[in-house]
């Protein structure tokens, strides 16, 4: 390889890292590279499975191999989405599988599950107002890829599990049906059985629209 050529690789990358570092986005590529290493996969699927069979009672059905892929697939939506605690919020990596966890319950029989539309979670402590809607809302999915949660809302949804209330798993609805229409990969037997799918879906959340 040329020196000229060399020099501007590494002028390149010492400017990206620069920018960031500047961002403060450096630590958040170190946390997410580090979980999709076969290390960080071990290290935390001892951590997420005891939390997991208190939260999700869905996990908590699943055969012991089964319980391995949700991890795993939970890893990999934490991997890819940039967590955002608004208002104050404190984001914790508990939060971040609990909310991994309402996606991948939702597409866990599709062999595309990674939300790739999506880039960035946004969490509110409590309802937050929209401008764009001019109310204030407890969930939303936006064509532009971010989610945004009432975490105060979406801990209630699992609280009971018969009342047909769950905000996570109705955002990520919302958002599963915004991928087929707006990203650029999704699940292409889903995609095939989408229409008949909110067909009996809709029905299923009765009167408790989260939104």
């Amino acid at each position: 390889m040329p020196d000229n050529l060399i020099a501007a690789v590494v002028i390149l990358f010492t400017y990206s890292i620069v920018l960031l570092l500047r961002s403060g986005s450096l630590p958040f590529l170190i946390k997410k590279l580090y979980l999709l290493t076969a290390a960080g996969k071990k290290q935390q699927l001892l951590r997420i499975q005891p939390f997991l069979e208190l939260h999700s009672g869905y996990f908590k059905a699943l055969s012991e191999n089964g319980r391995k892929i949700f991890i795993n697939r939970c890893l990999q939506f934490v991997g890819s989405k940039n967590f955002i605690g608004m208002e104050g919020m404190k984001v914790t990596f508990e939060m971040e599988i609990k909310l991994a966890a309402a996606a991948i319950q939702i597409t866990f029989g599709f062999k595309n599950f990674s939300f790739s539309h999506y880039h960035t979670v946004k969490i509110f402590p409590e309802p937050f107002y929209s401008r764009l809607h001019d109310r204030y809302l407890k969930g939303g999915a936006s064509t532009s890829g971010v989610l945004f949660f009432s975490w105060k809302d979406f801990l209630e949804g699992y609280n009971s599990p018969d009342d047909r209330y769950n905000l996570g798993l109705h955002e990520m609805a919302h958002a599963l049906r915004l991928q087929l229409l707006h990203g650029s990969d999704f699940d292409s037997r889903f995609a095939n059985y989408a229409d008949q799918w909110e067909e009996i879906a809709r029905p299923e959340f009765g009167s408790h629209e989260p939104t």
